[in-house]
C-alpha cells in the first residue's frame, strides 16, 4: 500500500512563492520520534541533519541542520540499513 502525503499536511509551506529553507528541512527529519531521515535534497541545495552535543553541557544535545553544500546534483548519496 502506498500514501500519499502533501507538504502542506507535514506543516511544510509550498508553491511558487515559497522558498524550502533549512526549518522545512528540519521539519521533515523530525517529524516523528523514531525517524531517521537525516539527508534532503531541494533545488540542487542538499540539507543535512546531525544530533550535536553541546559544548557547554555534555548533557544536552541539539538537532542542526546544514545546507552548505551548492549543487547536490553532484553528490551520490548512498543509503547503509543497520
Amino acid at each position: 500500500m502506498k500514501m500519499k502525503r502533501n507538504l502542506s499536511d507535514m506543516g511544510i509551506r509550498s508553491g511558487s512563492s515559497d522558498k524550502f529553507t533549512a526549518d522545512d528541512a528540519r521539519s521533515l527529519m523530525l517529524r516523528t520520534e523514531d525517524s531517521i531521515l537525516r539527508t534532503i535534497a531541494v533545488g540542487g541545495v542538499l540539507y543535512r541533519g546531525n544530533w550535536l552535543v553541546s559544548s557547554s553541557n555534555p548533557e544536552e544535545v541539539e538537532f542542526v541542520v546544514a545546507s552548505n553544500v551548492k549543487d547536490a546534483n553532484q553528490w551520490s548519496i548512498g543509503w547503509i540499513k543497520t
